[in-house]
């Protein structure tokens, strides 16, 4: 049996709670559902801060909101549309086709990885030549002076660090 300290604890929702709910879980769209429960969008804010329960209702109906644009997606898709294919398989399955941007710092370490295994299997000077000719005809000028300005931070950022 409920007493009437734990009859205060339960808060009833705000009337305007399913309207915004509903609307948001057809939409998606924050301030959409907010202009149809007559709120202020702080309003909404802060009642998901404050309440777990509507924070949990917020998310199933951001999830279902979610779930109809996907559905649109794939009807998209199967009439034709390339560029939402691609990203729906992004989304789905990053891990196979997410794109692998290659930074300057990768590459370089993916170079010196390569170097070491020249220099293991053909000799220092040999691999010295190979390094020369790669940082003259692969990387130009240009990123000479960049490499060796990371290189001399780095050299200094450990120095620091003893």
């Amino acid at each position: 049996m409920a007493t009437a300290s734990t009859d205060s604890a339960v808060q009833k929702a705000p009337a305007w709670e399913a309207r915004f709910l509903r609307v948001f879980a057809k939409t998606g769209i924050v301030l959409q559902a907010c202009k149809a429960a007559r709120i202020d969008r702080s309003t909404a804010y802060n009642h998901r801060r404050e309440r777990p329960e509507f924070a949990a209702r917020w998310k199933a109906a951001e999830d279902e909101a979610c779930d109809e644009l996907e559905q649109a997606a794939l009807k998209r898709i199967k009439d034709g549309s390339d560029v939402l294919l691609i990203f729906m398989l992004k989304a789905r399955r990053p891990e196979k086709y997410r794109e692998e941007t290659l930074t300057a710092q990768r590459v370089l370490g993916l170079f010196e990885q390569m170097l070491e295994i020249v220099r293991v299997e053909v000799g220092e000077t040999d691999a010295r030549r190979v390094a020369h000719r790669f940082e003259r005809e692969a990387l130009g000028q240009d990123h000479l002076v960049t490499r060796r300005q990371t290189r001399t931070e780095a050299d200094a950022a450990q120095e620091i660090r003893g």
